[in-house]
């Protein structure tokens, strides 16, 4: 098993590809992250993350 950084692009991290394809399955639209830093704790990946489920359109 490997590790994911916070510095990791969101589109490479397998947990984040899998809800990606768990809510394209079931139509699901909306997710909710109380606090981004776990997601990301470099600004530009969070950016980059949020500019690609709005090209999902999933914002």
């Amino acid at each position: 098993m490997s590790t994911v950084s916070g510095a990791d692009p969101i589109d490479t991290r397998p947990g984040f590809q899998g809800l990606l394809e768990y809510m394209a399955g079931n139509g699901a639209r909306v997710i909710l992250i109380e606090n981004a830093s776990p997601c990301a704790r470099d600004l530009a990946v969070q950016i980059a993350g949020h500019r690609l489920l709005q090209v999902l359109a999933m914002n």
